[in-house]
């Protein structure tokens, strides 16, 4: 199968066609130049370039400040992949 394409084969009519419309919905306001911009922004702020991991002031780890960094991370390759993603097949 071709990596443009993703596989909705099965699944029910109403989840195809809400991912249809979230990744439409998605490409349509990230891609522009606007959505440059923000992406660029939550770049920065979700750490999509580098390590969630960072030592306190004091030296120590602090793991929940690592699950804060993650989660945001998380929220920014979500939206990369929705407006990257291929075609849908069903």
């Amino acid at each position: 199968m071709d990596s443009d394409l993703i596989d909705l084969t099965g699944l029910p009519q109403e989840v195809i066609e809400r991912e249809k419309k979230t990744r439409e919905a998605a490409k349509s306001a990230l891609r522009g130049p606007h959505g440059s911009v923000i992406m660029d922004e939550l770049a920065r702020f979700c750490r999509a370039d580098r390590s969630c991991f960072e030592l306190t002031p004091g030296g120590t780890f602090d793991p929940l400040r690592l699950a804060q960094l993650e989660g945001r991370r998380e929220v920014y390759l979500h939206l990369m992949a929705l407006i990257n993603s291929g075609e849908i097949i069903a």
